[in-house]
């Protein structure tokens, strides 16, 4: 993939330099740990990017970055490992070594079913780790959107290893090496340790952890969390309407996407170049998303707004007419009022009629024409 900062293209440079120096030194030693004839090694290619994989430790030396040694770690340690987990183990994924009893914040996890041991041609392993990450957590979205290489670095607990007689001839060659780059014949030995998480990083520890393009993490995201772009949409409009959605529908559309989808990876050999497109491509699709929902909400808004206005117009109206009609009902009292006052001069009143939202069903009588009442129907 392309470098797009000078700041990574020093640090991979400087990776890719400590991957040759161990490459050397590791082909010089062969300390390792008595053949054990319960131990079956998992002999396999390393598979590529592609596939999700990305190599959580390495066998042989760890070296810092003048190429001192930093850790040893002797053949047949990660298989031990990995022999002594249950199935119930689960590592954790962090970003930046943070310190998770302090924040506790993690961007995802491993089980035993997502590790692998490859075997080199040497008897040297390396542990490969398919991790579920989330990618909706904002450490993770940054490090997609840079769109440049990182790596991940293990977190772990190690025991010193005892040297024995016969090895004391391939830990003098270590010693030599180490005082040759200005080390120290002293440095820690190990064929024991228990991994506990790893961390996203810029520049790893085990330099064959790094170099990876950020699209491998969209690969190895969490099934558990993983959301289609159109059950959102589909969610996000049915809140704005109130209309309620089908879960489960949209939940079976889900799977077969993501099935699909899986299949596909698997099944499709993408170069570094396509990678760099599948996420400008994701990249293009998030934002069109993005501004499908805001015109749908605005859509939905504006309805609403039209909705609202006819109402307050037809509110406007009523009281208007109940204003009129209190005020015609008043007028109306006043004047029969006054002439009453001018009738009680000859011992007569005149009834106030009734008014049309009164029953009339009892004014049906006959007047002394002989006529029905006008109020007759």
């Amino acid at each position: 993939m392309e470098i797009l900062s000078k700041i990574a293209q020093s640090i991979e440079m400087e990776r890719v330099g400590r991957v040759e120096a161990k490459a050397e030194l590791d082909n010089t030693i062969n300390l390792s740990q008595e053949a054990n004839n319960n131990t079956v090694m998992l002999k396999m290619s390393a598979p590529s990017q592609e596939e999700g994989y990305m190599t959580l430790l390495s066998e042989g030396a760890v070296l810092f970055s003048n190429d001192t040694i930093r850790l040893y770690i002797t053949k047949g340690t990660l298989q031990k490992f990995y022999d002594s987990i249950g199935d119930d183990y689960e590592g954790y994924i962090s970003t930046g070594h943070r310190d998770l009893n302090a924040y506790p914040v993690r961007e995802g996890y491993y089980r035993k079913e997502d590790l692998k041991v490859v075997v080199d041609e040497n008897g040297r392993a390396d542990l490969l780790v398919k991790p579920h990450v989330n990618t909706k957590m904002s450490n993770v979205r940054d490090i997609i959107l840079q769109n440049e290489p990182f790596a991940i670095s293990s977190e772990f607990q190690f025991a010193p290893k005892e040297i024995k007689d016969d090895e004391l001839a391939e830990y003098a060659k270590l010693a030599a090496y180490n005082l040759s780059k200005g080390g120290t014949e002293d440095f820690p030995i190990t064929d024991s340790l228990h991994i506990k998480g790893f961390s996203l990083v810029g520049n790893p520890g085990n330099a064959k952890s790094g170099g990876y393009s950020p699209s491998i993490l969209l690969k190895t995201e969490d099934k558990e969390i993983k959301v289609s772009k159109n059950s959102i949409l589909d969610s996000m409009l049915a809140s704005l309407t109130g209309k309620p959605k089908e879960d489960e529908q949209l939940q079976s559309t889900d799977v077969g996407e993501k099935e699909v989808a899986e299949e596909t990876v698997e099944a499709e050999a993408e170069t570094e170049v396509k990678e760099d497109e599948q996420a400008t491509s994701e990249k293009t699709e998030t934002e069109d998303l993005t501004v499908a929902i805001l015109e749908k909400a605005n859509e939905v808004i504006e309805a609403q707004n039209i909705k609202i206005q006819k109402l307050e117009e037809e509110l406007a109206s009523y009281k208007v007419k109940k204003e009129v009609s209190e005020e015609f009902s008043a007028a109306q009292k006043t004047q029969f009022d006054r002439l009453n006052g001018l009738l009680e001069k000859f011992n007569a009143t005149v009834e106030e009629p009734k008014t049309a939202s009164e029953k009339l069903s009892d004014d049906k009588e006959v007047n002394i024409f002989g006529r029905k009442s006008i109020w007759e129907v």
